[in-house]
C-alpha cells in the first residue's frame, strides 16, 4: 500500500503569510496552476485502486478537483488544517509579536487562543490514517489531499520524530509525498519513497 500525501497548492493565506487562514480560504492562480503542474507527477505515480480523501478546507478541496483524477474525494474532517482560533487570519509576524513564547518556546500542549493544540492536531490525524490504513486493501493506494501540519504529523508519527521538534517536516505548495506502507500496516515500518516533489509551474500573467 502507497499513501500518497497532497499538499494544496498555494492559498490566499499562505500569500497574506496568515497564521493559517480560515476553512473558505482559496487557491491563489499562482496557487491553481502549482496544481495543474502536479498533475504530471500523480500521472507517473500512476495510482492504484486509488481511495481519495481531502480536507474540507476550500484550499485543499479546489486542488483535489484540480488534479483532474477522476475520483471520487471523501471529505474528512479530521484532515483539515490546525484550528488557529482567534489567530487563524493574523499575519505570522503580528503572531510573533503577541505571543513571542508560542514558537521561540515551543510546547506542543499549548493551544492557540481560542484554538487547537498541535497535539490535538496530531492525535485527531493519527488517530484518522492509522484506520485508514488498516481498513484499506493493501494493493490499494490511499491519496490524500491536505495541508502541511496533518502532512507534518503523519511523517511524525511514521519516523517516531517527537511533537518537541514539530513541525519537522514542511512539505511545499502543491507537492506530493509517498511512503510506502508494508504488509503489517505498522506506519512505523513505512519506507519514504519521496518527500515534497512538485511541479513546473509558470507564474501566472497578473
Amino acid at each position: 500500500m502507497r499513501l500518497i500525501l497532497i499538499r494544496h497548492g498555494e492559498s490566499r493565506a499562505n500569500r497574506l503569510r496568515l497564521v493559517t487562514g480560515d476553512r473558505d480560504d482559496p487557491l491563489t492562480a499562482l496557487g491553481k496552476a502549482q496544481v495543474r503542474a502536479l498533475r504530471a507527477v500523480l500521472a507517473r505515480l500512476a495510482p492504484r485502486q486509488p481511495l481519495a480523501f481531502t480536507s474540507p478546507w476550500r484550499r485543499a478541496t479546489e486542488s483535489a478537483d484540480s488534479l483532474k483524477l477522476g475520483l471520487r474525494w471523501t471529505a474528512v474532517d479530521a484532515l483539515g488544517e490546525t484550528d488557529a482560533g482567534s489567530a487563524r487570519n493574523t499575519p505570522i509576524d503580528e503572531f510573533n509579536k503577541l505571543y513571542p513564547d508560542f514558537f521561540a518556546r515551543f510546547d506542543p500542549q499549548r493551544p492557540y487562543p481560542e484554538g487547537e493544540s498541535h497535539a490535538g492536531l496530531f492525535e485527531r490525524v493519527a488517530r484518522w490514517i492509522e484506520g485508514a490504513v488498516e481498513s484499506s486493501a493493501q494493493d490499494a493506494d490511499v491519496l490524500v489531499a491536505t495541508h502541511n501540519g496533518p502532512i507534518a504529523c503523519v511523517l511524525h508519527l511514521a519516523f517516531g520524530t517527537p511533537l518537541a521538534h514539530f513541525p519537522r517536516f514542511r512539505a511545499p505548495n502543491a507537492s506530493v509525498t509517498v511512503l510506502q506502507v508494508p504488509a503489517s500496516r505498522n506506519l512505523g515500518a513505512a519506507e519514504l519513497h519521496c518527500f515534497g516533489v512538485t511541479g513546473s509551474p509558470e507564474e501566472p500573467a497578473p
